[in-house]
């Protein structure tokens, strides 16, 4: 059971995909954050852009339209608009041969345009897993970032987007030697190697990189171990160490490195490095990682509780994700009896609140990913209660017709998944579709899911 509109998360002004339409929009009118009280009340959607040869274009939709209502005058007060029209799209698109009608104005003229829905079929009642709706949709998106080339940038967000893009290949079912995907694997695996052979690690955000890259490269040896890549695990496992603060967390690097607003480390990248280091440690190729590194990294992840960073309470809007990023790594770790008091704390408040989790900091689909595989660890109708909730607005809302998934707005004035390393393809689309392969089993160091 997909949850219904009027209890779809909440988030800013856009610009928001618009589902299987094929088309980009903005709430409206719209509002500064500032002037957001959530929920708040919008009007319509503006159109601000439309993708080739989907319903939006076939309707004679335009940008500059904006759709007042859906199969009804007016939105209902209090409403997403967006979330309003993917919803009336997803049960249009159950029944062949349906269409769906939109209230327009096109320079303060009103209009109705009829548009016809594609039918995509009914979600198996296990979906994501033995559903062939979100089958197909989801070959369609690995072979749009197969067609995708590989982006060689020399800042730290390329390998997260690189190792992402792995990652999803891998969830697939492919190894670096076998299946659809293996020679997209090995040039994932070929730049990272690239990378860490070339670029100056003392640079910001690296541990972003070494984080990421520990999680692909791990799940790569553990299926196809070679003197190569051992060789660079080693050499990420070094700089992880070397960059750890002094209070046991990591920031987003180099070691004393400031962010953004001043501070030297943060939860999230700390739960990142931690997970690194220990799927490394786990492989047993580097048996130099001391035992205190570690140690003095679970203290941190257990003092923060979920806060930003260490002795820090702001940013309320990502407390559900960190939550997640929090219970991924101390169950990665195997940590959750030792700091079992903390773990049930999060754990209770990521299971309450997982309509929440991509309000995240930054970059919703990271705090969307950890929650997928904070899940992975907790009981199966968590995961279940997972994907029931955030299916429909916050996974496949963002997917658009022609195979990638776009970004989805957020409450900070930078989004990483849409602004940052250059590729706003690759990103998102390898994350959501990481998502949605788990339960096929083949990351077996980072899940729970066997």
């Amino acid at each position: 059971m997909l949850v219904s509109a009027s209890h779809a998360v909440w988030a800013v002004d856009g610009p928001y995909n618009l589902g299987s339409l094929g088309a980009m929009g903005e709430l409206y009118p719209p509002k500064s954050p500032q002037q957001i009280t959530l929920p708040e009340r919008y009007d319509a959607i503006k159109i601000i852009s439309i993708i080739k040869d989907t319903p939006a274009e076939k309707s004679g939709l335009v940008v500059g339209d904006i759709i007042a209502g859906v199969d009804a005058p007016k939105f209902p007060p209090k409403s997403n608009p967006v979330h309003i029209l993917l919803d009336t799209l997803e049960k249009a698109s159950l029944k062949k041969g349906s269409s769906i009608k939109l209230q327009v104005l096109r320079n303060n003229k009103p209009l109705t345009v009829k548009v016809e829905v594609e039918y995509l079929g009914s979600h198996a009642k296990t979906c994501p897993e033995d559903c062939p709706r979100c089958a197909k949709l989801i070959k369609e998106s690995l072979d749009c970032i197969a067609r995708h080339p590989v982006e060689k940038g020399e800042v730290p967000p390329h390998v997260v987007i690189v190792a992402l893009r792995g990652l999803a290949f891998l969830a697939s079912g492919s190894t670096p030697v076998s299946g659809t995907y293996a020679s997209n694997i090995k040039q994932c695996i070929d730049f990272i190697i690239w990378y860490f052979d070339t670029i100056n690690p003392d640079t910001m955000f690296i541990n972003w990189a070494l984080g990421y890259a520990a999680l692909f490269l791990g799940e790569v040896y553990h299926k196809n171990p070679t003197p190569e890549v051992k060789r660079i695990l080693q050499k990420i496992a070094r700089l992880i160490i070397n960059n750890q603060e002094p209070n046991g967390g990591w920031g987003h690097g180099p070691l004393g490195g400031t962010g953004p607003s001043g501070y030297k480390d943060l939860l999230a990248a700390s739960c990142y490095c931690l997970a690194g280091l220990g799927i490394i440690k786990r492989l047993g190729i580097d048996t130099q990682i001391p035992e205190s590194t570690m140690a003095r990294g679970l203290e941190y992840i257990n003092k923060c509780k979920g806060a930003y960073l260490l002795g820090n309470t702001g940013y309320p809007h990502g407390r559900c994700a960190r939550m997640a990023h929090s219970i991924f790594v101390l169950a990665l770790l195997g940590q959750q009896e030792k700091y079992r008091s903390v773990y049930l704390e999060m754990v209770k408040y990521f299971t309450q609140h997982l309509i929440e989790v991509p309000n995240a900091h930054d970059s919703n689909m990271v705090g969307m990913l950890s929650g997928a595989f904070a899940c992975s660890y907790l009981e199966p109708q968590v995961w279940r209660q997972y994907i029931n909730t955030l299916l429909l607005f916050e996974i496949l809302g963002h997917r658009r017709p022609d195979g990638p998934f776009a970004a989805r707005p957020d409450v900070m004035a930078h989004n990483y998944d849409r602004d940052y390393g250059g590729d706003t393809i690759a990103w998102p689309t390898a994350g959501y579709l990481i998502i949605l392969q788990l339960p096929k089993g083949h990351l077996k160091l980072i899940t729970g899911m066997k």
